[in-house]
């Protein structure tokens, strides 16, 4: 492996030092393979009179390369990258079968029950690759996406590196300006990547995720375990305090008025919503977004937090905790704004979808405090005027380059597996990440999962709305640090929401410079 160089290393220190659990994109297309020089064979061939064994021969080459060429055909998909319209052309469908069997190595943080139903799912590729075997490491249960990413960096300059890890697009440049980052936009549309029905088959805003705009529109990350903020509701409260049921219309400023309505009749027994002060993506990234705005320009190259949305989501939060309608949660407490929801002393939870099981199992479980009632989610709130939106986040998959050019291949076929409406269907249903595939909902595995409760929808609600996603800069962790460091100031009673955001502001572009 190529010694790496001293920047990189200093990046790579900086990342891991930063990081933390997430409880919680020249050229514009890909190149399709060329399938012209046969049509032209088979022409000629048409038109002479040959012997018979050339016509055959030319014949069966004509054949293969029209199924070459059907397969590839079709002018692929187009996805909304950070504002920025990208095509990704299909590519010939075709499954990679190595010669000699080849090993795929995995870590992944996906542990305990989910590692166990991962581990079922990947026997199914087998069974159907023999001579691909797929080698999953979760350290005995213990990987956390922290420790693969310290894993990485030790092994990015040891030696090591697996070929598919479990991890988040900020991870992503220092691999890429290392060398060691897979790209992925020659394979999704060579000879074995997705056909034009398989490209059609994904969300938009899922094929977006993985597209690296500062890297010339490369693809870098692929589907795997995606989740995204919801709002989640109580609607037994909803009920009896004569509100309306929140849905894709719902406005912060309804928002608000519900909050204040909850928290006076209740006697303050209820409040509209309570939050942790550390929690950028339900708290600043997706509000953000949900009021029009952006985070990050990437052809200027700077980020945005100094602007209206932003303020006007974080004087929001300041004001409703200054008048007693919004409490912010306590931070020796863990998951304080979940169980208070559980225990209806919020109307409101802002969260993960994959908090979804979690409150199901807590609210059937019962115990002190904790009574039956009825409760769902639905898309964040918005700004008037505004779309409905929310950010798509959660595990997705990193390549690395393996030691030969079969092996990235064979790589490439798990990913795609992964990434597959027949993968995502089982995993989806198995561990109540939103799928990547408009077909899974149409899937009966997938629709018994659906039909076994109410809230086994909640993960729709981001596959419908999900369509806009933090940055995927290396810096991003860095700056999340940042953002929550400077609001937690703030509802310390340090400076005011003007000062918080164009602190936050500054130092988040302060990282760009170093």
């Amino acid at each position: 492996m190529k010694t790496i160089n001293r920047k990189f290393s200093a990046l790579l220190g900086m990342l891991v030092l930063l990081a933390t659990l997430m409880v919680a994109c020249g050229d514009n297309t890909a190149t399709p393979v060329p399938a012209t020089t046969t049509t032209a064979a088979a022409t000629t061939a048409a038109a002479t009179t040959a012997a018979a064994t050339t016509a055959a021969a030319t014949t069966a080459a004509a054949t293969t390369a029209a199924a070459t060429t059907a397969a590839a055909s079709g002018a692929g998909v187009t996805v909304d990258v950070g504002g920025t319209k990208v095509t990704i052309k299909p590519g010939g469908g075709q499954k990679f079968q190595p010669k000699s069997q080849i090993t795929v190595t995995i870590w992944s943080s996906q542990v305990k029950g989910n590692g166990e139903r991962l581990a079922a799912i990947m026997k199914d590729f087998e069974a159907a690759n023999p001579m691909i075997k797929v080698t999953i490491d979760t350290r005995n249960d213990t990987f956390t996406y922290n420790d693969i990413l310290k894993a990485l960096t030790q092994s990015a300059t040891a030696g090591g590196m697996p070929n598919i890890a479990t991890g988040y697009e900020n991870w992503v440049p220092a691999f890429v300006d290392s060398k060691l980052a897979l790209g992925l936009n020659k394979f999704i549309s060579g000879q074995y990547g997705l056909s034009q029905k398989d490209l059609e088959d994904y969300r938009p805003n899922m094929l977006a995720r993985g597209i690296f705009p500062q890297y010339n529109n490369e693809t870098y990350s692929w589907l795997f375990s995606n989740s995204g903020p919801v709002m989640y509701y109580n609607q037994d409260l909803i009920t009896q305090y004569g509100l309306k049921t929140p849905d894709e219309n719902y406005t912060w400023d309804q928002f608000v008025a519900d909050s204040k309505t909850v928290t006076e009749k209740s006697g303050g027994k209820t409040i509209g919503y309570i939050f942790p002060t550390k929690s950028v993506s339900e708290l600043v990234a997706m509000p953000i977004y949900a009021r029009g705005g952006q985070i990050f320009d990437y052809q200027n190259n700077k980020f945005l937090f100094d602007q209206k949305p932003a303020l006007d989501q974080i004087n929001m939060l300041y004001d409703g905790v200054k008048a007693g309608y919004f409490a912010t949660s306590d931070p020796g407490v863990a998951n304080d704004n979940q169980n208070k929801f559980i225990k209806q002393q919020s109307l409101f939870y802002l969260a993960s979808t994959s908090s979804r099981s979690f409150v199901a199992d807590a609210i059937a479980k019962g115990g002190e405090g904790i009574k039956a009632f009825n409760w769902n989610a639905t898309v964040p709130p918005h700004a008037a005027g505004v779309k409905p939106v929310t950010t798509l986040y959660g595990g997705a998959i990193l390549g690395f380059k393996g030691k030969s050019d079969d092996e990235d291949l064979a790589t490439w076929e798990v990913m795609k597996f992964m990434g597959s409406s027949g993968f995502q269907a089982k995993w989806a249903s198995a561990s109540g990440y939103v799928p990547a595939t408009k077909s899974t909902v149409d899937d009966p595995t997938y629709k018994t999962f659906l039909a076994a409760a109410p809230q086994n929808k909640i993960p729709l609600v981001v596959y419908d709305y999900a369509n806009a996603s933090e940055p995927k800069l290396g810096q991003w962790q860095q700056v999340r640090d940042i953002v929550d460091n400077n609001v937690d100031a703030l509802f310390q009673g340090k400076g005011t929401p003007a000062d918080t955001v164009k602190a936050i502001n500054d130092q988040a572009n302060a990282t760009l410079k170093k």
